[in-house]
């Protein structure tokens, strides 16, 4: 069924630690992968993925990295650790899944064709046993959590200049900032979490900051990452009815890998024409079986422009 339709996909599991000798593991066609992605505009994006038939080393390899962070106690192969409360002390040598960073791509056809839909931190692997053999059952998270402990002591003279510096002490990439600039009276001392800053500098009313796909926008509010529009209909993709409640509309998918958080969409129902217009995406939820039925996204998103009114 998949290579029915043509799908793809990448998974890159990568150790930062170049001193581990784990370097990086990826996943392609045609093992067979599921997985379950949310990406939203107010939360951290988090993965559930399930690969099969991994052979031994590379189940033993993440297996042997998996641990709990929760209160500083860390678990591996079952062993204690390091538990602060108890006393027990971290051995050197042991690392945190900090240093496992988890990207999934997916598309259609050639390789060239994939985009990523999630990059982060794996925070736990469980291999079981399936009616189709050996699974390695994962949990991962964008380093949000990471980022949002970081701290920044900054002066600074104008708004513009700020929110770039910001960004860079968090570690993110910019992905678009659509702000004119703005020179202060007098300079600004900045103090604190640099997304805690960021959050509180955006203007409810009429700014947006939010981190996607481990990248960092500060735009209008009821505006777009970008000008380009990407159609959204029955033949293209479009599987439902969409529904309108005020400003925001929720429809499902196939999956679209060029589908980002702010996106630019023109719905097209042709059940239900109340419902069309142009949109910014707010939310993404992929459900996705390489094998299976399942290959589609759940998208929430606000009505901009004429559609708005």
């Amino acid at each position: 069924m998949a290579r029915l339709f043509g799908r793809n996909y990448l998974v890159r599991i990568t150790d930062l630690d170049e001193s581990s000798g784990l370097n990086s593991i990826e996943i392609r066609p045609p093992f067979h992968i599921s997985f379950n992605c949310q990406r939203k505009t107010k939360l951290a994006s988090n993965l559930n993925l399930t690969i099969y038939g991994l052979g031994e080393k590379k189940r033993s390899i993440l297996a042997k990295r998996n641990y709990e962070s929760a209160n500083g106690l860390i678990i591996e192969n079952g062993q204690l650790v390091s538990n602060p409360i108890a006393g027990v002390k971290k051995r050197s040598t042991d690392r945190g899944y900090k240093e496992l960073q988890i990207e999934l791509y997916i598309g259609y056809g050639e390789d060239s064709n994939l985009k990523r839909i999630f990059k982060g931190e794996l925070r736990q692997a469980v291999n079981t046993l399936s009616d189709q053999g050996y699974a390695t059952e994962i949990e991962a998270f964008s380093t949000l959590s990471i980022r949002s402990r970081s701290f920044t002591s900054r002066t600074i003279r104008n708004r513009l200049d700020a929110i770039r510096q910001l960004m860079n002490d968090a570690g993110l990439e910019i992905g678009n900032i659509e702000l004119a600039n703005s020179e202060y009276i007098r300079p600004k001392i900045l103090s604190g979490r640099p997304i805690d800053i960021l959050k509180a500098m955006a203007n409810d009313t009429t700014e947006q900051f939010f981190i996607d796909n481990e990248k960092a926008y500060f735009i209008k509010k009821n505006s777009t990452i970008s000008d380009r529009i990407i159609k959204v209909s029955a033949d293209r993709g479009l599987l439902n009815t969409p529904t309108r409640q005020f400003e925001l509309v929720n429809f499902r998918s196939m999956i679209n890998p060029d589908f980002e958080i702010g996106s630019k969409i023109e719905l097209e129902s042709f059940v239900d024409k109340t419902v069309n217009g142009t949109y910014s995406i707010l939310d993404l939820v992929y459900v996705g079986d390489y094998e299976g039925p399942s290959w589609l996204v759940e998208v929430q998103a606000q009505a901009i422009g004429e559609t708005l009114g």
